[in-house]
């Protein structure tokens, strides 16, 4: 919490600054920078003998107390005006003076004692408040860890990634291949420092455990770009990526706790990789987890420093240069793209216009939460309306209150209370019970974002970051002060505005009938009906959306359908590896209550594991220098298209031989067989790859199938 204490500080002087705005500008001109100072000293004091949570409180009550001082000193300056002095009463309201602060605190005592004399209305108002708070505090930690909080790399904002589009090739996003980033590495000077990087999964050995884990590949490079080191023992260096050389391994923190009990002598110890003896190197610090914390390991990853323009499928990260924007960095990637042909000279000016080939910088964190941004922003907005009807319905609370003390504002008033001291006795209450509730929102809030973390989307980014601190500290107390002054306001104006002096003649009888007694009630009805509709609206969006999605075609059945992930681990001979897949699969159909099974390297919906490239047809020549045609493919054992219920529309289907039949063989889906062969691709011969492309004859057509 050390840290959190000047995040405190800064939060409160910055929503003082902009609250005090507000106040008449004689008085900010006079007063504001001294009771700045004296805010800053009275933070600094209660964090020194309090910790963070003194300073936040002592932060909530200067916050309050500033409220409550906006709308007096306007109703002083009329005052003032009007009556041309400035008595010794207006002198004592003014801010940052120990008696005002005096005041306050009698104040807060007195609306405390009401509060507790009365645990019906305060439980119910608190409780209230507690679910609009709570559901905004829960929200907003998740915003504040995921796309407020720098990424925790030193000048995180200097980091971005490098892509590619070409929408020519029915390709919206590449990332980099071998020949890309061999032409940032020569020809930029707007990096300091140019890496890759690629996640795999593999078999991980440690004694007799066996697992699958995620891994993350990188380029020695990474280290330089992200500005890390391990905490024990050495990052790779450019000899550990080449080809041949000493398989090494760096562990995360995370899998060294884990699976080494914190063992201080681990380097030098040696764990197996899909069977390959590895030497552990080194150890990462806590707070590395990029790109998330799945990845249990590092691994060198080579890069062919010779590589040609193909084979995209590596993650490129760059730090930006001393002084470098990220306008001229976009500029200078963008104008390299013409030596494309210096490094591969078959991809020429044609090819890539033709492709409509173009580049992307992007600072790394908006690259990392892009997707999720407007969706967060969204729900906080939400949840806000929540609040809003919240407020509405404690305010309508607060005014059958204030119905029932019209009595003791008579007697106040009678005594010589003014409408500061009246008003000072509503927003305090108000105040107060918005703290309350606001810190029962704050526990509710904390059971939100343990959910969230242990199940939420896996796919949101840095889900694992999501945690309260300061900063979500001082949202909350921010935003229940806040709810406190806009619901304590209402009844506030309602009995000490223009009905004040009959209040006084009547002797707080009759004052609450008639029209005017219910005008206050139906704005807040009113209002509540339109937040409401407001969100029953959105509901309502939100529910076809699903409804659609719920209706969309597939083009499978997932119903019933179990996925178990199996590998056999790299190196192993392909025909020994698809007879072993096949083995599994027989004996999973073998299973009680299995009525079809199959293998695939890439499930539908998700891309994960599928390939893709230019292909040849043989029965279509290309002409030199016009586009190839593009897919995606993947592969797949027999039963595959059953179990997932693929309907067969021409053709025969899959074999056991048909993995080690002289002639390779391949299935296309009706969108592919409908776009290059008019719907009838029987029997066609189509070939992946270059010069060296393996052909293979199209002997069967099925269904379309959503694959991302």
């Amino acid at each position: 919490m050390s840290t959190s204490s000047p995040l405190i500080t800064r939060a409160v002087l910055a929503v003082y600054r902009a609250l005090a705005r507000l106040l008449p500008e004689t008085f900010r001109e006079e007063y504001l920078a001294e009771t700045l100072d004296d805010l800053r000293t009275l933070l600094k004091s209660a964090r020194e003998r309090r910790g963070p949570l003194g300073a936040l409180f002592t932060g909530t009550r200067s916050l309050a107390d500033l409220a409550m001082r906006i709308p007096m000193e306007h109703w002083n300056g009329r005052r003032r005006r009007r009556d041309g002095n400035d008595n010794e009463e207006i002198r004592e309201m003014r801010l940052g003076g120990w008696e005002r602060m005096g005041n306050v605190l009698k104040d807060l005592r007195m609306a405390a004692r009401g509060l507790a004399r009365r645990p019906g209305f305060t439980s119910i108002a608190a409780v209230t408040l507690a679910l609009g708070v709570g559901a905004n505090v829960a929200i907003f930690t998740v915003i504040d860890s995921v796309l407020i909080d720098p990424l925790p790399y030193p000048q995180s904002e200097r980091l971005v990634t490098v892509a590619h589009h070409a929408p020519g090739l029915n390709l919206p996003e590449l990332e980099n291949s071998p020949g890309t980033l061999r032409l940032y590495r020569e020809f930029t000077t707007v990096f300091s420092a140019l890496g890759a990087l690629n996640e795999l999964e593999r078999n991980l050995r440690v004694g007799d455990q066996l697992d699958r884990v995620e891994l993350l590949a990188l380029t020695p490079s990474m280290f330089s770009v992200l500005q890390v080191q391990p905490r024990l023992g050495r990052a790779f260096v450019d000899e550990d990526a080449l080809e041949g050389a000493t398989p090494v391994v760096i562990l995360t923190d995370a899998t060294w706790k884990g699976r080494f009990g914190s063992d201080p002598a681990i380097l030098g110890r040696t764990v197996e990789l899909d069977g390959v003896t590895t030497q552990i190197i080194g150890v990462m610090a806590p707070g590395f987890a990029f790109p998330d914390p799945d990845p249990v390991a590092l691994t060198p990853l080579y890069v062919d420093p010779e590589g040609r323009f193909g084979d995209f499928g590596l993650a490129g990260l760059a730090r930006l240069g001393p002084d470098v924007t990220l306008e001229s960095a976009r500029q200078q990637v963008s104008d390299l793209q013409v030596r494309i042909s210096d490094i591969d000279p078959e991809i020429g000016p044609p090819f890539l216009e033709q492709a409509g080939w173009s580049t992307s910088v992007t600072p790394l964190r908006e690259a990392i939460v892009e997707d999720v941004e407007a969706a967060l922003w969204i729900v906080l907005g939400t949840v806000g309306f929540v609040l809003l009807i919240a407020c509405a319905n404690v305010a309508n609370l607060f005014l059958v209150r204030a119905e029932a003390r019209q009595k003791e504002i008579v007697i106040r008033a009678a005594l010589g209370a003014g409408r500061g001291r009246l008003a000072a006795s509503f927003l305090s209450e108000s105040v107060l019970l918005g703290v309350l509730g606001g810190a029962l929102g704050v526990l509710l809030a904390s059971v939100g974002v343990q959910a969230i973390v242990a199940h939420g989307p896996r796919d949101l980014p840095r889900l694992h970051n999501v945690a309260i601190d300061g900063t979500v500290l001082a949202f909350a107390a921010v935003i229940s002060v806040a709810a406190g002054l806009l619901f304590g306001s209402i009844p506030m104006v309602r009995y000490l505005g223009k009905a004040f002096a009959s209040v006084l003649r009547d002797g707080g009888r009759g004052t609450t009938e008639g029209r005017e007694r219910h005008g206050a009630r139906n704005d807040l009805v009113a209002s509540q009906l339109a937040l409401a509709l407001v969100l029953l609206v959105g509901s309502g969006l939100m529910l076809k959306s699903f409804a659609r999605m719920r209706a969309l075609d597939l083009g499978f059945d997932p119903e019933g359908v179990v996925a178990v992930t199996l590998s056999i681990g790299e190196g192993v001979d392909e025909a020994d590896a698809a007879r072993f897949y096949q083995r599994v699969v027989e004996e999973v159909r073998g299973l009680p209550g299995v009525t079809a099974a199959g293998a695939t390297n890439s499930l539908p919906v998700n891309p994960a594991g599928m390939n893709g490239g230019s292909f040849h047809i043989e029965s279509q020549p290309r002409e030199e220098g016009s586009l190839p045609p593009v897919s995606m493919f993947k592969a797949a054992s027999p039963g595959y298209l059953e179990t997932m219920g693929i309907p067969l529309r021409k053709g025969r289907a899959m074999t056991t031989s048909d993995h080690s039949g002289e002639l390779p063989v391949a299935w296309v889906n009706e969108s592919l067989a409908r776009t290059f062969f008019d719907g009838d691709a029987l029997g066609e011969q189509v070939g992946f790859g270059g010069e060296d492309a393996e052909w293979g004859e199209i002997v069967g057509i099925v269904g379309d199938a959503r694959e991302l």
